[in-house]
């Protein structure tokens, strides 16, 4: 088995949006509102992330079956909030993040989000942030079983926007 990130390509769209899909309708079932009512990943936000470089592949021997996004822009929602610790000037924010549902309960989510940690450190960060909705128990433990630490809760402008901010610091 080998087990790798790499960096998305165009031609790896059709295959993003169908964890992403699968993964909605799993969040769906577990009656989280995260991802509904268009405010959750799409194939424009991906093609933009494939553009700036900015989207990764979790490969499973030659098989995509997770994704996720590394922002490195400031974003509005986390700046708002006080409780960061600043010891840096920039921050890189994980998103996106879906298994494939198939083969959920491997630990690949820890994995996926071990590898954008990594990619994001060699990419000079220090300062790692992401959030989740505050009913998604399932990635809390993930990101918080990763290292983060709750800072807080910010609120994004979309429906349901409530979220709960976690960071790492990184030597």
């Amino acid at each position: 088995m080998t087990l790798y990130l790499r960096k998305a390509a165009i031609g790896d769209l059709d295959m993003m949006m169908s964890i992403i899909d699968q993964a909605r309708e799993v969040i769906i079932k577990r009656g989280i509102p995260q991802w509904q009512d268009g405010d959750g990943p799409s194939r424009e936000i991906f093609t933009e992330d494939i553009k700036r470089e900015q989207a990764y592949v979790l490969m499973l021997d030659d098989q995509i079956v997770g994704v996720g996004t590394i922002l490195t822009e400031p974003d509005e929602a986390y700046d708002k909030m006080k409780t960061w610790n600043m010891e840096f000037s920039g921050y890189a924010s994980i998103h996106r993040v879906a298994i494939n549902p198939d083969i959920q309960g491997r630990g690949l989510s820890k994995m996926l989000l071990s590898f954008l940690i990594t990619a994001a450190r060699l990419n000079g960060y220090q300062d790692i942030r992401i959030d989740t909705h505050p009913e998604n128990k399932i990635m809390q433990h993930v990101i918080q079983s990763s290292g983060f630490q709750l800072k807080g809760e910010i609120e994004l402008s979309v429906p349901n926007g409530e979220r709960l901010a976690y960071q790492l610091i990184l030597s």
